[in-house]
């Protein structure tokens, strides 16, 4: 991985990290924003603790491991004719699909499992990170990908030729 792919790869990771955990998180736990859709305070406060917060750490750690399973996979992968790299595209979209897959079975895990068993509390509130996912995805792992996929597979990811070409790679 040349240098320039590296800074474009921790830049972009750390830049979606921020956006979830500094824009999302807040967005999504907001006293005003939530006790619009429920009365219920002791639920909110139960599911920003018990269901966000770990969903959007599990969902950041997941996109890592899926980031660095791309690059592993485009640094040991060399090709001399341009269709053969082209034909990796449909690995590409295999992890992205499994992983947004991944995040759905998360937000099962950590967003309905513990509401079920507290009885009443708001599910509503996991229909706000619904939208949300597929940003994540984006951020956490296309970004990172478009941006720093190395070698012969740089341009594998949708739209990495002209992303790259806006940075000047």
């Amino acid at each position: 991985m040349k240098p320039k792919e590296f800074v474009a790869l921790t830049t972009s990771i750390i830049f979606g990290i921020a956006i979830v955990f500094l824009l999302q998180y807040p967005l999504l736990s907001d006293d005003l924003t939530l006790s619009s859709l429920t009365s219920e305070i002791d639920g909110i406060e139960f599911w920003k603790n018990v269901v966000l917060q770990p969903l959007l750490l599990s969902i950041t750690i997941v996109s890592l491991l899926f980031i660095a399973l791309w690059i592993g996979i485009a640094t040991t992968k060399t090709f001399t004719r341009s269709r053969d790299a082209y034909a990796m595209r449909a690995t590409w979209f295999i992890l992205a699909i499994v992983l947004f897959i991944i995040y759905e079975v998360l937000l099962l895990v950590f967003g309905y499992t513990p509401l079920l068993s507290e009885g009443s509390l708001p599910l509503q509130l996991n229909w706000l990170i619904q939208p949300l996912l597929f940003l994540d995805l984006i951020l956490l792992f296309w970004l990172p990908t478009a941006l720093a996929t190395p070698r012969t597979l740089r341009y594998v990811p949708p739209l990495s030729m002209k992303i790259r070409s806006l940075i000047g790679g």
